[in-house]
C-alpha cells in the first residue's frame, strides 16, 4: 500500500473516530439534560404540593381510604360502593397504608406518584417527538396548574387522567407511519383501565370511535385491537367481580346506586343545594346550565387562566389544520380529545354534576394545545412572557384555594390526643371528623351530641359535611352558662396580612378582598355546668 492511500486510511479513521466520539458527547449531553429536567419536575411536583396542600377532606377520600383498609383486612376483597371498585385508585392506597401507616401522607403518596407518573410520561413522549423545551413546558405546566396541584388526599381525578394520557400517547406511537399492533393492544388497555377508574372515561370511547368513522392515521381493521385491549381489563374486572359477588354486573349496580344518591337531575337533591350570594354548591356561577360549562372554564379557579390561552392557540391550530408535521398531529388530536370530553361531560353525561375537576382530561389536553403553542416560531420573542404570566396565574390560584374547609375537625383530633376525658361534638363535625380519629388518634373518646352536666363540648360553628348530616347546630350552641376553656382561630394568609399592614383592603373590590383576607375559620371547647 503506498504511502498516500496509507495516509487516507489514517485520516479516515481518524474522522469515524472524532465522530463516534461527537456523537457520545452529544447523546451524554442529552441523558444529562434529561436528567435535570427530570429533577427539576420532581421540584415542581413537591413545591405545588406544599403550596397546594389541603390534605384529608372527609369526602371521596374517605370512601378511598375505607376501601384500601378493607383490603388490608379482607384480602380478597371487594368494595361495596363504586369507590371501592376503583382498584387502581384504592389498591395504591392499601399498599401505601401498609407501608407508612394510616395517616394524611400516606393518603397524599399514590395520587402525587401518578401525577409525577403523568408528567414524565407526558415528558418522555413530546420530548421523543417534538422537543424537550417543549416537553419541559408542557410537563412543568402540568404540576402547576391548580386542578392537578391541589388535590392532597386521596382521589381519582390524575388517575383517570394518566390513564388516558397513557391510551392516548400509546395510539399515536401504534398508529404511525409503520403500524405497530402492540401499542394499539395498548392504547385499548389503558382506556380500559381509565372506564374502571371512572365511568366518565367512556368519552374516550367516542374519541376513538370518531376516528375509525374517519379512519384517521391508521386503517379501520386496526381499531378492533385497541377494542380488543378494552375489553380485556373489563373481562378480568367482571370475572373477579362475578367470583367475589355472583353478580356479573356488580359494577354497572354499584355505579347506579351511587348516581341514583347523588343525582343533579332529581329535584329533591338539586333542591338541597340552592344556589347562594350567585354561586352553586361548588362555588361556580350561577348561570344557566347551557353556559355554565363555557363560564366554569374561564372563572373556575382550578381552572383559571389556562383556558384564556387556549383559545388563541385553538386558533391557531384551526389555521393550520392542513399541516400533518408532529406538533401539529398532537395538538389536532389533543384538541379533539379534549373538545369531545368536554361537551359529554358538560351536556351528554347530565347526571353528573358540572364540576371542574371532571375536566381534567380537558385540561391535560388543553395543556398540550398551550405549550406546542409557545413553541411556534412567531411566538419565540414574546413566549417567555406568556409562559410567566400563565405560571403566576396558576400559582396565584392555587395559594388562594380554600384549604381549610377542615379546620374545625382536624382541630378535634388534635385536642382528643391530648384530652384525658370524654368530648363531645355535633353530628355533623364528628361525622367529619370520625375517619381521622378513628385510625389516627387510637383509644380517642369523641362523642355524637351535647355533652352532660360537667363535660367537654366542642363547638363548630361551621362543620364541613353539614350538608351530608343533617342535624343542624342550632341546637348544639353555646350558653351563658358554659364556661370557654380554649378558642383556636386559624392562621390568616400572607396576603391577609399584607392587605391589613398597607391599608389596600380598603380600596379592593369585596370579592378580592375576601379571597386575599378571607374569614378566619375558629371553634371552641367549653365545660358545661356541673348544674344545668
Amino acid at each position: 500500500m503506498s504511502l498516500r492511500a496509507r495516509s487516507r486510511m489514517l485520516m479516515r479513521a481518524s474522522r469515524l473516530a472524532d465522530n463516534d466520539t461527537s456523537v457520545h458527547r452529544r447523546v451524554g449531553r442529552l441523558w444529562a439534560q434529561s436528567g435535570l429536567h427530570v429533577v427539576l419536575l420532581v421540584v415542581l411536583v413537591g413545591f405545588s404540593s406544599w403550596l397546594g396542600y389541603v390534605g384529608f377532606l372527609a369526602s371521596d377520600d374517605e370512601y378511598y381510604s375505607s376501601a384500601a383498609i378493607g383490603w388490608l383486612d379482607h384480602f380478597p376483597y371487594v368494595g361495596t360502593n363504586h369507590w371501592g371498585l376503583r382498584h387502581a385508585v384504592v389498591l395504591p392506597v392499601a399498599l401505601s397504608f401498609w407501608l407508612g401507616g394510616i395517616n394524611e401522607l400516606s393518603m397524599m403518596l399514590p395520587l402525587k406518584a401518578y401525577l409525577l407518573l403523568l408528567m414524565l410520561l407526558t415528558y418522555a413522549c413530546l420530548a421523543r417527538l417534538v422537543e424537550r423545551k417543549t416537553a419541559l413546558l408542557a410537563s412543568a405546566l402540568i404540576a402547576l396548574t391548580p386542578i392537578f396541584a391541589l388535590p392532597s388526599s386521596v382521589s381519582d381525578d390524575v388517575v383517570e387522567c394518566f390513564f388516558v394520557a397513557a391510551s392516548f400517547w400509546a395510539f399515536y406511537f401504534g398508529s404511525e407511519t409503520r403500524v405497530k399492533p402492540v401499542f394499539l393492544v395498548l392504547c385499548g388497555i389503558g382506556a380500559g383501565l381509565a372506564f374502571v377508574t371512572r365511568e366518565t372515561s367512556a368519552s374516550i370511547g367516542i374519541f376513538y370511535g370518531l376516528l375509525f368513522v374517519r379512519g384517521w392515521r391508521v386503517a379501520r381493521p386496526y381499531f378492533f385491537l385497541i377494542a380488543g385491549g378494552f375489553l380485556l381489563v373489563l373481562a378480568i374486572d367482571t370475572v373477579y367481580l362475578a367470583i367475589m359477588t355472583d353478580d356479573p354486573y356488580y359494577r354497572f349496580h354499584a355505579s347506579m346506586r351511587g348516581l341514583a344518591g347523588d343525582n343533579p337531575l332529581d329535584p329533591e337533591i338539586a333542591a338541597t343545594f340552592p344556589v347562594r350570594y350567585g354561586l352553586d354548591r361548588i362555588g361556580l356561577i350561577g348561570v344557566p346550565r347551557a353556559v355554565q360549562p363555557v363560564v366554569m372554564l374561564l372563572t373556575a379557579h382550578q381552572l383559571f387562566p389556562l383556558f384564556f390561552f387556549v383559545f388563541p392557540a385553538g386558533l391557531w391550530l384551526w389555521k393550520n389544520r392542513a399541516r400533518r408535521e408532529r406538533e401539529f398531529e398532537i395538538g389536532h388530536l389533543s384538541g379533539l380529545l379534549g373538545l369531545i370530553w368536554f361537551l359529554t361531560l358538560s351536556y351528554l353525561l347530565m347526571m353528573l354534576w358540572l364540576e371542574p375537576r371532571y375536566q381534567t382530561v380537558t385540561v391535560y389536553c388543553a395543556i398540550m394545545v398551550v405549550a406546542l403553542w409557545f413553541g411556534t416560531a412567531n411566538l419565540r420573542s414574546i413566549s417567555w412572557g406568556l409562559v410567566a404570566l400563565l405560571c403566576i396565574g396558576d400559582l396565584l390560584m392555587i395559594y388562594l384555594d380554600n384549604k381549610s374547609l377542615m379546620f374545625a375537625e382536624k382541630t378535634l383530633v388534635s385536642l382528643a390526643r391530648s384530652s384525658g376525658e370524654p368530648i363531645y361534638t355535633d353530628p355533623a363535625t364528628f361525622g367529619g371528623a370520625s375517619f381521622l380519629l378513628n385510625y389516627m388518634v387510637p383509644g380517642q373518646n369523641v362523642i355524637a351530641g351535647l355533652a352532660p352536666a360537667g363535660g367537654l363540648f366542642f363547638y363548630n360553628p361551621s362543620p364541613a359535611r353539614r350538608g351530608l348530616h343533617r342535624d343542624g347546630v342550632r341546637e348544639f350552641e353555646p350558653r351563658s352558662t358554659w364556661a370557654l376553656l380554649q378558642s383556636v382561630t386559624e392562621q390568616p394568609k400572607i396576603s391577609a396580612r399584607v392587605l391589613r399592614a398597607s391599608g389596600l383592603e380598603a380600596v379592593l373590590p369585596l370579592a378580592v378582598a375576601q379571597k386575599l383576607d378571607p374569614p378566619l375559620r375558629r371553634c371552641y371547647l367549653y365545660r358545661l355546668p356541673w348544674q344545668q
